[in-house]
């Protein structure tokens, strides 16, 4: 999968309170042909959403501050996002509560550590169809 979607690259926004991860799957995503806006937390994820909306949303579950799940509901209040697709990174390994978790409120989720590849492969597995 490369990053774009008819032509135009597709908008991932990148929400994560880790500066290294930001950065390495900023690199990353930009090099496949992704636009890619980073955010080190809810509150400024929210605020870039808001001004150009993503076609994926990369979202940390746990953040200080604002968590994941809090994010993601305040980023569903806005109906100018309804078709972002959500991808949550966790550290968390209990995958039958993360899917119960998860399940209602995002098309996809990672384990951390992840590598390229799978996000790479998630982007296009939550992105089925939109392209």
């Amino acid at each position: 999968m490369t990053g774009r979607k008819r032509g135009a690259p597709i908008r991932v926004l990148l929400i994560d309170d880790d500066p290294d991860l930001r950065s390495g799957v900023k690199m990353t995503l930009e090099m496949e042909g992704f636009e890619v806006s980073a955010a080190p937390g809810g509150a400024e994820g929210l605020e870039m959403a808001g001004m150009s909306p993503p076609d994926v949303i990369v979202l940390d579950v746990e953040m200080p501050v604002m968590s994941g799940p809090e994010t993601l509901r305040e980023l569903r209040r806005n109906p100018r996002l309804d078709d972002s697709r959500v991808i949550f990174l966790t550290g968390k390994v209990d995958l039958d509560a993360m899917e119960e978790t998860f399940e209602d409120i995002a098309q996809g989720y990672l384990l951390k550590p992840f590598s390229a590849i799978e996000l790479l492969n998630k982007i296009d597995e939550v992105l089925g169809g939109k392209d």
